[in-house]
């Protein structure tokens, strides 16, 4: 079975995952002011107990986008929806406590971008990743290690890679 670092490289800034390291590994730190750096840290780390709440309000929009999708005939705006609520997630996942999270929308905005026509996407596919995201944030399950939630990944992972593939030899000829 695949490692999930082998499908996504984040470096997002989690509370105490050292900005400081982060900004030294990319540059030697000239022209960087540390201090800034170090103020940055405390801030999250004071913010760090909001963070939940903020994931559940950005989860709970992607739900509300995807009932949306499936209370009528699903448009390509509600599929933009879904796309843009995961995007969201993708991006701030890490950074507010939740890797799974990003990683999952990161497999489910991969997704959409594979379909050429978003009302072709298979809502089963996009009701797995939703599905996975709502138990990543129900479950509270802060650390990239959870051995289910990895192989749940891996799976999506793994079909999305195979559509890709599919529409790539469709363009191909």
């Amino acid at each position: 079975m695949k490692n999930v670092a082998q499908f996504e490289k984040h470096d997002g800034t989690s509370p105490g995952s050292g900005l400081k390291a982060k900004v030294a590994r990319k540059g030697s730190g000239s022209g960087i002011d540390m201090e800034a750096i170090a103020r940055a840290e405390a801030a999250l780390e004071q913010l760090s107990c909001e963070f939940d709440g903020w994931v559940n309000e950005e989860v709970d929009k992607l739900l509300a986008a995807r009932e949306d999708a499936r209370s009528s005939e699903p448009t390509g705006d509600a599929i933009e929806r879904i796309y843009r609520c995961a995007h969201d997630l993708k991006g701030e996942g890490e950074t507010l406590g939740y890797p799974m999270i990003s990683m999952l929308c990161s497999c489910l905005c991969r997704l959409l971008d594979a379909v050429p026509d978003k009302l072709q996407v298979p809502m089963t596919l996009i009701d797995n990743h939703v599905d996975a995201v709502q138990i990543v944030m129900r479950d509270q399950l802060k650390s990239a290690d959870d051995p289910t939630t990895i192989a749940v990944i891996e799976r999506l992972n793994e079909v999305v890679t195979d559509l890709e593939q599919h529409y790539a030899r469709l363009v191909d000829g």
